[in-house]
């Protein structure tokens, strides 16, 4: 067997998933839903309701989706660049094992049903909900869970709901990869080695951080600066990557430049409103200057 088969023989996709998501895979397998009993009319001891402490760790839906997504897209980032180095025949159906594993752990949601009855046992209330299987319920009391289990669900479901949107989300990136993967030569096994071949070529060398380099991308795309359509947005990106050296970096890894031009982060639309102010004060400068 020649090295070339010996790398492609040890490029398994159940590597990629069971090592590259591990930490996403462990979450769901020990969800955590922490709750406690709060007084609902604090000194007149009319009742106790219960309420959601945390579910793994995290006080608020919108806090779930932000760890969530955070380990997705850290896993996403290192498929894609795995995913170079495999050989392009290898691609489409490492990506479609992936996508079935992802998409599986949307089993740990299921629909839940509750009945509520009145004082008589007549039916009174009726909800549907999402709820984690064999989730871990954690209360200040031992037996609690038991007693109040399905409530204590009911109470979570929209933890359960993001979990699937994250999901969701998760297969639209893995998409985007393929599309970009796809937009590869025949002949591009190995990106890196194809970037670092053209670093004697002619770069446009920007004054700015990777993350700057992107959000000027998408500003540039959005304001209709590039005529582009957005089918074609991989290979704007790809071109970006192989055009631009950043004051950081000389080469832009290609996982870099698409997590910056999708994921802008504040500091860099800070730096960009700043510019813009500093260009309007330069063009007014230049203006009054012509109009003497």
């Amino acid at each position: 067997m020649n090295s070339q088969s010996e790398q492609n023989y040890q490029f398994t996709p159940l590597h990629l998933f069971e090592e590259l998501f591990e930490p996403f895979i462990d979450q769901s397998r020990n969800i955590i839903i922490r709750y406690h009993f709060q007084e609902e009319n604090p000194g007149k001891n009319l009742g106790w309701k219960i309420m959601i402490h945390s579910v793994n760790g995290c006080k608020s839906p919108d806090e779930f989706r932000k760890k969530m997504t955070a380990l997705v897209d850290s896993s996403l980032h290192l498929v894609y660049d795995s995913l170079l180095q495999a050989h392009y025949s290898l691609r489409s159906p490492h990506i479609e094992y992936i996508r079935n594993k992802i998409q599986a752990l949307n089993l740990i949601v299921v629909d839940e049903q509750s009945v509520f009855h009145d004082e008589t046992g007549n039916f009174s209330r009726h909800h549907q909900f999402k709820t984690f299987t064999n989730c871990r319920l954690v209360g200040p009391q031992n037996g609690n869970c038991q007693m109040f289990g399905q409530y204590i669900r009911f109470k979570a479901a929209r933890f359960a709901e993001v979990w699937l949107e994250v999901i969701s989300a998760a297969i639209d990136q893995l998409n985007l990869i393929h599309n970009l993967l796809s937009q590869s030569r025949p002949d591009d096994s190995i990106s890196s080695l194809r970037v670092a071949a053209r670093t004697n070529n002619f770069k446009l060398k920007f004054n700015l951080s990777v993350p700057e380099i992107g959000y000027l991308g998408k500003l540039l795309k959005r304001s209709g600066i590039i005529d582009i359509p957005s089918r074609h947005t991989p290979q704007l990106i790809n071109w970006i990557t192989e055009n631009v050296q950043s004051k950081n970096r000389d080469i832009i890894q290609s996982s870099s430049m698409r997590k910056n031009y999708f994921s802008s982060d504040l500091s860099s639309l800070d730096f960009w409103e700043d510019t813009l102010m500093n260009w309007l004060s330069i063009i007014h400068k230049e203006r009054d200057r012509l109009s003497k």
